[in-house]
């Protein structure tokens, strides 16, 4: 016998894991995410200006395309103030209950290199949930 988690219950966990709190940040090592990544692999940016983490809000709510279950938060900016340069290769999540890491997301056009007054970095996260 073989366990399935159905289409709703794969929504459904999504959305549990999302009601809980996270906070977003920057890293700038030249570091590709896997699944056994800890927090300890990544390197926060230090760019002048970058605040660290922030807090993720703006839940969308999971919704459902064929197996897999997706949700976004509100976008997250960070400006750079031009007083220090800094590459910034993706994001990465850490859950406020455990302080672990959650997910991290590689940047797909390359690391960015914020240091020019008023440059920007923007993320909009996501998570997904797929039934394999």
């Amino acid at each position: 016998m073989s366990l399935v988690i159905c289409h709703d219950g794969v929504k459904d966990e999504l959305d549990q894991i999302q009601a809980q709190s996270h906070n977003i940040g920057l890293f700038k090592n030249n570091h590709t995410p896997t699944p056994g990544d800890v927090l300890a692999d990544y390197t926060p940016a230090d760019f002048g200006g970058y605040s660290g983490l922030v807090g993720l809000s703006g839940w969308s709510g999971a919704s459902l395309s064929g197996d897999t279950a997706q949700g976004d938060w509100t976008p997250v900016t960070w400006t750079a103030d031009g007083s220090g340069a800094g590459d910034v290769y993706g994001y990465y999540v850490v859950n406020n209950v455990t302080g672990k890491l959650a997910w991290a997301e590689l940047n797909g056009a390359g690391p960015v290199t914020m240091n020019v007054n008023g440059q920007t970095f923007t993320v909009v996260p996501k998570r997904t949930h797929q039934n394999v």
